[in-house]
């Protein structure tokens, strides 16, 4: 039940956003010989085609208030006794507090990939470098 040989009207595991689990599906529409839409076998629920379930919405809600909520409001919150001192070496994770150069003190608000972090200081958000071995 891949989607590799989706063809219309054949069967398919997606996530079904009205059981909220994942169910057979049948294809229903394809996009550049991919399925777009599906119709769940149990419920007969159509919608966009989800090979995965969705990540949970708690992680979802932490993700999104790191990132908007403003610096003020990151480090009445921080963990002050765990400052790490700003380095490309080292590796960062959502949370963590580090002291910049330049920038100051810092709360590091996403890891847009495993090169780049985000960082929210009191002057705006910096767009950061770690994980460099060199």
């Amino acid at each position: 039940m891949g989607s590799a040989l989706a063809k219309v009207g054949s069967p398919i595991r997606s996530w079904c956003t009205r059981c909220r689990e994942m169910r057979d599906h049948t294809v229903t529409t394809l996009e550049e010989k991919q399925p777009r839409r599906v119709t769940c076998d149990t419920c007969q629920g159509t919608h966009l085609y989800r090979p995965q379930p969705p990540k949970s919405r708690a992680a979802a809600g932490r993700k999104a208030a790191l990132q908007t909520t403003g610096w003020d409001d990151l480090m009445a919150v921080a963990d002050l006794d765990h400052v790490r001192n700003y380095t490309m070496r080292l590796e960062y994770t959502a949370g963590d507090v580090i002291n910049h150069k330049v920038f100051g003190l810092g709360v590091v608000v996403r890891e847009v990939d495993p090169l780049k972090i985000q960082v929210s200081f009191q002057d705006g958000v910096k767009l950061l470098a770690c994980n460099r071995d060199r």
